[in-house]
């Protein structure tokens, strides 16, 4: 008599492709955990491997390897970023208020998203020409897309404002966002929120410029 042998049924191409992205998650999510302690620099394959839980070889296979990880990473963290700048400026009830508040969402923004840690994470690559122009390129889009959310609002209440002027602003304020959190370590939360009050003021100031609608 025949011995049947049992086999196990092959994962559907749904569960290998839930897996796969299940893995990019572990792996995205454990490098900018991981950004977040530590100069990215020093951060290494095997810490990224260790932190997501999953052998480095998957990584290579799912990113290419850890310049396309770093990729990877800061282009999660701006679409995380832009979905909560569409969730807020898509408010019904939005108003004016909110966007003199503009500085505290954005701060709190790109520190919810992890978009903060892209300068940081895109520097560590700088040696791959290649891979840090498609960083340059993810990080100027984010910024593109965060002052065209702004402008629509200002001219809903506002009138007579110097638009370009005030995008300029957000540009400069972005670098100040990333020169407070490259010093993290080295200056006092009190220090940092006296900063972040001074550019509030700016901005506000720069508002009051405008005729109200």
């Amino acid at each position: 008599m025949t011995k049947l042998v049992k086999t196990k049924a092959r994962p559907t191409k749904k569960a290998v492709q839930k897996r796969s992205q299940d893995t990019q998650k572990r792996f995205i999510q454990a490098t900018l955990k991981l950004a977040a302690k530590r100069p990215m620099h020093l951060v290494t394959s095997k810490s990224i491997s260790e932190e997501a839980g999953t052998a480095w070889g998957s990584a290579q296979y799912l990113f290419g390897s850890k310049e396309g990880l770093m990729v990877a990473a800061v282009r999660h963290a701006s679409e995380t970023f832009i979905k909560l700048c569409e969730k807020e400026f898509a408010r019904n009830d939005y108003r004016k208020e909110d966007l003199e508040n503009v500085i505290d969402f954005f701060w709190n923004a790109v520190n919810k998203s992890n978009m903060i840690l892209a300068h940081d994470i895109a520097i560590s690559c700088l040696h791959d020409k290649e891979i840090t122009e498609i960083h340059r390129e993810i990080i100027l889009k984010t910024l593109d897309d965060a002052t065209m959310f702004v402008s629509v609002h200002l001219g809903c209440f506002y009138q007579g404002l110097d638009v370009v002027r005030l995008n300029d602003m957000l540009l400069v304020i972005e670098t100040i966002f990333t020169g407070l959190h490259v010093r993290r370590n080295f200056t006092r939360p009190e220090i940092t929120e006296q900063k972040l009050t001074v550019l509030k003021k700016l901005w506000i100031a720069e508002l009051a410029l405008g005729k109200d609608i």
